[in-house]
C-alpha cells in the first residue's frame, strides 16, 4: 500500500528519516468531556486517528485538531 501512494515521490524517505510526525487532523473533537466513553473514544482516535496520518515507528507524533488545539 505505501509504496503505490508515494512511488513517484521523496515522500518515503523523508518519512523514514523523520525523527517525528505532524499529523493535521480534520476532524473535531471534543477534549472537556468527562465521560468515561468519551475519554475511551478520544484515545482510540488520538492513536489510530483515520488510519492515514498516523506512524507507529517515530518517536512521538504531535497531533494538531481544526481549532488548534
Amino acid at each position: 500500500m505505501r509504496g503505490v501512494y508515494y512511488r513517484y515521490t521523496n515522500f518515503d524517505q523523508s518519512a523514514d528519516e523523520a525523527a517525528f510526525f505532524l499529523a493535521l487532523d480534520d476532524e473535531e473533537r471534543d477534549l472537556d468531556s468527562d465521560v468515561n466513553e468519551d475519554l475511551s473514544y478520544l484515545s482510540k482516535t488520538f492513536l489510530t486517528g483515520n488510519c492515514y496520518n498516523r506512524w507507529f515507528d517515530k518517536s512521538f507524533t504531535l497531533i494538531v485538531l481544526p481549532n488548534s488545539s
